[in-house]
């Protein structure tokens, strides 16, 4: 062999030995300065631990087994949360980026069967999640993709150890994810492009006496879909009377489908909430709602909805939302001896217009329904106003078909202990309101209408109070087949402790009573 030859060979296997030895200690480099990192650099309430982590610096991969993340709060000392990851996975890293400049650039993050546990303390000051401590970032990230597989998220209410939510198989796949020390400042301290989310078996806590289930969702930039969902008072209705300290709503609602085309959530100048949908819509939605009057009154003022609209602490743009084939059941329980009068709409369609508190005047909220009233009667109806208008001035009509009368008596009955006998031609009505008064015009034709006042036992008729009552009751609206009798009353003042329904019955009352009874 030469000497050159030998040389060569020689300088070859340095070389060589110089760049394993490199790679060894590139390695041992990049693994030092991940777990100085999770050591030092981390604010002292965060903690992380792990079974094992393997950097291959060829392939730029991480990989991390058996992890878990612990966060103790400032305040209290306590576990605040808690991630446990069967496996963690990080690729396409760019180590010669983070050498060099300390910036991290990462092709892909995959989270496997992370485990959430957070625990909610609302004595926990609200300054704490913005700890300055938490956002110190020196150097910028940027991720090509994160995506989390077969998660399941709880969070449990510390002061009770109850539970406030928790979902199953929760799937995350985010893109382009991009976090410096700037972002970090924000209310959302990423910049993302795509998304896509999804979750089975989600319940959620919504207060003391209602709770959410639903069954899957899937939230995407495109179109985000809810499946089965059950909102419900967890209480059954004599359990709720007995406990609630003023009337509430007993309800039961049941939606296979409801659907959101384009949904945007954010901040506007990082400060205000947003909520942004061009349409929502809910399929095929039943709701049951039970209301005890044996409770006390709630006295509070009830706003309309124009006001609740623009008092909202979010901004609100939802341009049109739909219910499609609905039905609605309402009861109302007055009397101790029976179980409550029942008025129900099936084939109910809504639409709603503009339902926001961002458009400007002249644009209003508009409310187009129909239905099926009590089974027979068809019935349109239509609602508007405008955000704007501080004086809270709607206007709601409607126009009601032909409905026998004893269809209401599942109402009447039980409530007022009359019956009535006979046939609503056509009702149409028009009311404009503000917060205080309204004035209704109103156009009905009836014939062979009578009421029957029924003895305390429900069931059988008092002739003496029925024949009474129908001296002053007109039985007919006229001789006039085609006609309506028209009335108008002014000044129908609100209760204003009641909802805007019961203004809109009380103004169809006063003109029933001035077109029906006699003068």
């Amino acid at each position: 062999m030469t000497k050159r030859r030998k040389k060569l060979l020689i300088s070859s296997g340095v070389l060589v030995l110089l760049l394993i030895s490199g790679y060894f200690i590139a390695q041992r480099i990049i693994v030092s300065k991940i777990e100085g990192f999770l050591k030092t650099s981390l604010p002292s309430a965060v903690s992380v631990e792990y079974k094992d982590l393997d950097v291959n610096l060829l392939i730029g991969s991480l990989k991390v087994d058996l992890a878990s993340i612990t966060y103790t709060g400032e305040t209290t000392g306590k576990l605040n949360a808690l991630v446990e990851l069967e496996k963690m996975e990080v690729n396409g890293v760019k180590y010669l980026d983070y050498l060099f400049s300390g910036n991290v650039h990462i092709g892909e993050i995959l989270l496997k069967q992370p485990q959430i546990t957070y625990n909610h303390d609302k004595n926990i000051p609200s300054e704490e999640y913005r700890s300055s401590k938490v956002l110190q970032l020196n150097n910028s990230i940027r991720v090509e993709n994160i995506l989390v597989t077969e998660g399941k998220l709880k969070i449990i209410d510390r002061a009770t150890d109850s539970l406030i939510m928790k979902t199953d198989d929760f799937n995350f796949d985010i893109n382009d994810i991009q976090l410096n020390n700037k972002t970090i400042k924000t209310k959302i301290p990423v910049l993302f492009e795509n998304y896509q989310l999804s979750f089975g078996n989600l319940f959620f806590k919504v207060g003391d006496y209602e709770n959410i289930e639903i069954s899957q969702v899937e939230i995407n930039t495109g179109k985000s879909i809810l499946r089965d969902l059950k909102l419900y008072t967890k209480y059954n209705k004599q359990e709720l009377s007995r406990i609630i300290p003023v009337e509430r709503d007993h309800f039961n609602l049941n939606c296979p489908l409801i659907e959101l085309n384009s949904l945007d959530l954010g901040f506007v100048q990082d400060s205000m909430f947003y909520f942004k949908c061009p349409k929502i819509t809910f399929n095929e939605p039943d709701l049951k709602v039970f209301r005890d009057k044996l409770v006390h009154d709630d006295l509070k003022t009830k706003k309309l909805y124009g006001t609740l609209l623009r008092n909202l602490p979010f901004h609100l743009n939802v341009d049109s939302l739909q219910i499609n084939k609905g039905s609605i059941r309402y009861t109302e329980k007055v009397k101790a001896e029976n179980n409550g009068g029942t008025v129900h709409f099936s084939n109910f369609n809504l639409s709603v217009q503009n339902l926001s508190n961002t458009y400007v005047s002249p644009v209003k909220t508009t409310i187009q329904v129909t239905s099926e009233f009590m089974g027979t009667a068809p019935l349109q109806a239509n609602w508007s106003f405008d955000v704007n208008d501080r004086s809270d001035a709607f206007m709601f009509h409607a126009n009601i078909g032909k409905l026998p009368a004893n269809n209401m008596n599942q109402f009447i009955e039980p409530n007022l202990g009359k019956r009535v006998e006979g046939d609503l031609l056509n009702t149409v009505f028009t009311i404009h309101g503000n917060p205080y008064t309204s004035s209704v015009d109103m156009g009905i034709k009836y014939r062979d209408f009578d009421v029957i006042a029924l003895r305390k036992d429900g069931k059988r008729k008092n002739k003496v109070l029925s024949n009474a009552i129908n001296v002053f009751v007109d039985n007919d609206s006229g001789s006039n087949s085609n006609s309506l009798r028209e009335v108008q009353v002014k000044e129908v003042e609100r209760d204003q402790t009641k909802s805007v329904f019961n203004f809109i019955w009380k103004n169809v009352k006063a003109g029933l009573l001035k077109a029906m009874v006699k003068e």
